[in-house]
């Protein structure tokens, strides 16, 4: 039996549920985990629960609370965050925006252009971040990952800072590439550190290098 799809026009509110798509052309908010084939949302989506597709696009913001938590929508962080709080899962993510989420983010790739507030994870087999703004991610993993400070997408300065910087405690990929990025430590095969950085440790296999305009307290190979 096929799934019913859902779209939602304007402002619209849904108890979440099972889907075959889901559709936001406005302001959508959810109560309950969402889990369909395809979310994409034009404008903004509140998700209390989790949200699991096979694709997932976003233009415009995405915040994700815990089930249950009717609390302020302009406190994203207020739920303290669980060890097993995996928020999103989809095979790819491709974001143009602005997502908060007060837990992990599982995906094969994930991509975001624009700012992201993640108190746990990003789990994925490749991860492409091009900032515009100040974001945070507790912990990046995966194959390969790419931070980057982006310019360029349309209309960002009306929403978000000039430039682009991320702060995280541990990344840890087979190849990662990093600019104006502060990080406490960073393991990795190939590590690559850009321009604008500032990092902790670096432990690596095979090749390091790293930019003249970068900071790096200590590094070793393994």
């Amino acid at each position: 039996m096929q799934k019913a799809s859902i779209n939602i026009l304007g402002d619209g509110t849904s108890s979440g549920g099972d889907f075959e798509n889901v559709k936001v052309l406005g302001n959508g908010l959810f109560y309950g985990d969402v889990n369909c084939d395809k979310f994409q949302c034009t404008g903004s989506a509140t998700i209390h629960g989790k949200l699991f597709a096979n694709k997932i696009t976003i233009r415009g913001t995405v915040q994700f609370q815990e089930a249950g938590n009717n609390g302020s929508e302009s406190e994203p962080f207020a739920t303290p965050i669980r060890t097993d709080s995996l928020y999103v899962k989809a095979k790819k993510v491709d974001i143009t925006g602005e997502l908060q989420a007060n837990g992990d983010c599982e995906a094969d790739h994930f991509k975001l252009r624009g700012a992201l507030h993640i108190r746990g994870m990003i789990s994925a087999d490749k991860t492409e971040l091009k900032l515009h703004g100040a974001s945070y991610v507790r912990e990046i993993g995966g194959a390969e990952i790419i931070v980057k400070q982006k310019t360029g997408i349309p209309f960002a300065n009306l929403f978000l800072p000039a430039g682009g910087t991320l702060e995280s405690e541990v990344i840890e990929g087979d190849h990662v590439y990093l600019e104006y990025a502060n990080v406490r430590c960073v393991r990795g095969g190939s590590v690559e550190i850009g321009p604008g950085c500032t990092i902790g440790t670096i432990e690596y296999r095979d090749t390091l290098k790293i930019d003249k305009g970068s900071t790096v307290e200590s590094q070793s190979q393994s």
